[in-house]
């Protein structure tokens, strides 16, 4: 009689593969989690100190700014939740600088801010980092301003000793390309959701831009193993998902380029959504640099990362085992299995914050080989840590710190 062997396996995750009988030969694998690949979103450009009559100078700038044409920006969320969660201060420096993503083309675009405490002071730096990240979290669209891969915002005001100062915000350079890649962003956008049935539930909604997203969207290796200069690539960004990367390869992203994409598909068919920042892996000990979502069905939070539930990413690791292994053969079968692979595209779609927190496969994550001798997960035990306000240095914790816990499960 055959021998039935138990596999273990996970083939995002960085680890060993082990065989749980006794008495058959223990292998390994190494196959890595795609983690590490969040932007580190660097803070707005300091404050510049500047004269009384650089300050007059662009105050007449301002006022006589005429915009060349109607805005691009279609975002058709009613709510924005981060937004939300701001105190009526934060909100005023938010619109402001809104106020600047509307014409980044041009030269005389500023914003006037009265601020209460010092612009120079590293407290109000705190406080543009906080509104700067919930604003590029709330609005995708503005993917050339997220990762400042494009332009960035600076500001400057006159030093006085006034209990409330006038600042200036600008963009530190002209988006000279905006509006071409804009227009193909909000063409981008609408080709994708032009055959979304939204006549449905929210949910099947929800599970059909997932879907959609995890099947056009590669993720890009070469960015994550870049280190130095991937930061501003837009495969950081929704463009990078819908439209192309920095090299310009179509539909090239990395985990904050799908989760910001995901939001933005399901905002503008009226579902709220929102980013999510932190790390993940396998454990607390080996996590990289994440992002994911949490969406909002039927009044009540679910977590969902899109970047995880890609299967490409676990074909693109089976294709590199050696053709003639027992390991490859077990998982192609069960990478073309049409149910298994549903499974493994949404093992993390809809989950409660628990449950992402510290996932563990049960048995429903099994699969059994067609001849019946081995089973096998090719998922892992792992976590996702979001952003916290006492994790060191981590000033992006205070917008993340807000996001909603989810306590309902489509599992």
């Amino acid at each position: 009689m055959k021998k039935k062997v138990f596999l273990s396996a996970a083939v995002l995750l960085a680890g060993t593969l082990t065989v749980m009988s006794c008495s058959a030969e223990e292998l390994t694998l190494s196959l890595p989690l795609p983690v590490g690949d969040r932007a580190q979103v660097e803070a707005p450009d300091n404050y510049e100190e500047v004269t009384q009559d650089e300050f007059d100078s662009m105050d007449r700038a301002m006022r006589a700014f005429v915009p060349a044409g109607d805005s691009l920006l279609k975002n058709k969320a009613e709510d924005f939740y981060y937004y939300s969660q701001l105190n009526e201060e934060q909100q005023a420096l938010y619109d402001c600088m809104m106020v600047l993503t509307d014409y980044p083309d041009e030269e005389d675009n500023l914003s006037l801010y009265l601020a209460t405490m010092d612009p120079s002071s590293d407290e109000f730096m705190e406080e543009v980092f906080t509104v700067y990240l919930a604003m590029t979290y709330d609005h995708p669209e503005l993917f050339w301003l997220y990762n400042s891969s494009k332009t960035s915002i600076g500001w400057g005001a006159v030093p006085g000793d006034s209990d409330i100062t006038l600042v200036f915000f600008y963009l530190t350079e002209p988006y000279t390309d905006y509006r071409e890649d804009m227009t193909a962003f909000n063409d981008a956008a609408e080709a994708f959701l032009a055959d979304i049935d939204t006549s449905g539930s929210e949910e099947n909604t929800v599970r059909q831009i997932h879907d959609k997203l995890v099947d056009m969207v590669v993720y890009d290796d070469d960015v994550l193993n870049d280190m130095v200069n991937s930061g501003s690539d837009l495969a950081h960004t929704a463009f990078g998902a819908l439209v192309k990367n920095s090299s310009g390869i179509d539909n090239y992203a990395v985990c904050d380029g799908y989760s910001l994409a995901f939001e933005y598909l399901l905002q503008q068919v009226g579902i709220e959504c929102t980013y999510v920042g932190g790390f993940a892996g396998s454990t607390e000990d080996d996590m990289g640099g994440h992002a994911w979502n949490i969406v909002k069905i039927d009044g009540q939070w679910y977590e969902v990362d899109t970047t995880w539930d890609d299967v490409g990413n676990r074909d693109d690791s089976v294709a590199k085992l050696d053709k003639d292994s027992l390991e490859y053969k077990c998982f192609s079968e069960a990478l073309q299995n049409a149910e298994y692979r549903d499974h493994l595209e949404h093992y993390l779609y809809g989950r409660t914050t628990s449950d992402i927190r510290h996932f563990v496969p049960d048995e429903s994550d099994y699969y059994v080989t067609e001849d019946q001798l081995y089973i096998f997960t090719l998922l892992e035990e792992s976590v996702h840590v979001r952003d916290a306000e006492d994790m060191p240095g981590s000033i992006m914790g205070i917008v993340s710190s807000l996001a909603p816990e989810a306590s309902a499960s489509l599992h």
